[in-house]
């Protein structure tokens, strides 16, 4: 019977780390060389807060909706069996 010692758990998790960074990091580059210009600063725009504003336009995106929310839609679209008009 042939018996193996394996890497404690410790090891294998910063193998792991180190693996998806150096992947990420790959990934990020990769999309990061295909953006144009205009992208870019798009991108910019999104996580630079102005002068006079508390959040950047990406926390604002990123932030849960408000609970009630559904009931400011409003349905007038819809008729009374529920279709569209």
């Amino acid at each position: 019977m042939t018996r193996f010692l394996l890497p404690g758990f410790s090891t294998l998790e910063r193998m792991a780390r180190r693996i998806r960074n150096l992947v990420n990091r790959g990934i990020y580059q990769r999309v990061a060389d295909r953006l144009t210009e205009a992208e870019q600063q798009a991108l910019l725009r999104l996580i630079t807060r102005e002068d006079a504003e508390s959040f950047t336009a990406f926390n604002r995106i990123k932030e849960a909706p408000k609970s009630g929310l559904q009931s400011k839609i409003h349905f007038d679209h819809l008729d009374q069996d529920g279709h569209f008009c």
